[in-house]
């Protein structure tokens, strides 16, 4: 609990508590939409912790928290209780990080944008007894940028951009290069054209009965059974329940496109020639809940009696 800004001190915010049945929803939906091809996965090996998994793998342990908060916000609530970064574990990027949120700003509800920058530092430390601290913290592959927005045009409409940026090193003879070179602009220049760059963009849009949501990436991180792969391009589009509607009944259908190698190995990010395909996606899911029984019935009794003398007593003042 902590006092609301810009209220008075006797005013009080609470966190509040999601009840079972709601947890029973999401896990319904979870299953439903394990089963597609575009569904999102929290992955420390992204910046904005996500990726998509095969279908009907199974998924890594949540890094959100329990409140719903995405990576980066949960990074901006982190640094406002004074902590500079916050540690993640990522095996493709040597083990231990440190990521932050470098800026960050918006307008309302309507638009909100962020850049976050992560710091490899256990590849820093490994790279330091072999080359010396200058060299480790001047490599550009220690470290990695990430910009995030969110735009929301009308209250049913939702639009997110994400583009990350990971320096790759180049070879000891254009090192040698470009260290000789007094021009820092051809440098930097250099190490973009190195660059691995992965964007994507998702839209949902809310319709009377119906959500529509469509998104394309490019280098998106897969995972499946081997473990992490690059999918080249991939695009898909969905009409499905609205998250928000807990109905008895979930759907969810649609098409995905992607162009990815015929076959994906662990660490390869092009391993063969490309291939394009094309999947129809479709899902249908029940759900509900019934009391079989009730304890201490005597009370329940008792409670339905005062509840039915109040109606009377109600009607009779109308009357």
């Amino acid at each position: 609990m902590a006092p609301s800004g810009g209220a008075s001190s006797n005013t009080i915010k609470v966190m509040g508590i999601t009840p079972e049945k709601h947890l029973l929803h999401s896990e319904v939906l979870s299953g439903l939409h394990s089963q597609f091809h575009s569904q999102a996965s929290q992955s420390p090996q992204s910046l904005e912790t996500t990726a998509i998994r095969a279908p009907g793998s199974l998924g890594p342990l949540p890094l959100s928290s329990p409140s719903s908060l995405s990576r980066t916000q949960f990074l901006v609530a982190a640094q406002a209780a004074t902590l500079p970064c916050f540690p993640s574990s990522c095996s493709s990027d040597g083990g231990v990080v440190l990521d932050r949120v470098l800026v960050q700003g918006g307008k309302g509800e309507h638009l909100w944008a962020a850049l976050t920058g992560r710091a490899k530092a256990q590849r820093i430390t490994t790279k330091r007894r072999h080359h010396g601290w200058k060299r480790a913290l001047a490599d550009p592959e220690s470290y990695t940028l990430c910009a995030n927005a969110r735009l929301r045009a009308r209250p049913g409409s939702c639009l997110k951009l994400s583009a990350e940026l990971q320096p790759r090193n180049a070879s000891e003879e254009v090192q040698q290069q470009q260290a000789s070179q007094a021009d820092l602009g051809q440098s930097i220049a250099g190490v973009l054209r190195r660059s691995t760059v992965r964007a994507s963009s998702q839209l949902q849009h809310r319709l009377r009965h119906a959500e529509l949501r469509a998104g394309v990436a490019y280098n998106q991180r897969l995972q499946h059974c081997k473990g992490y792969s690059t999918v080249p391009l991939t695009s898909s589009i969905d009409l499905c329940t609205p998250h928000q509607l807990s109905t008895p009944l979930q759907f969810r259908a649609g098409l995905y496109h992607a162009t990815a190698p015929a076959e994906l190995n662990a660490g390869e990010d092009s391993p063969g020639p490309l291939r394009s395909s094309v999947h129809m996606q479709g899902g249908l899911a029940l759900q509900g809940e019934r009391n079989l029984w009730s304890g201490n019935p005597a009370a329940r009794r008792v409670k339905l009696y005062k509840q039915q003398q109040q109606r009377q007593q109600q009607q009779q003042q109308q009357q």
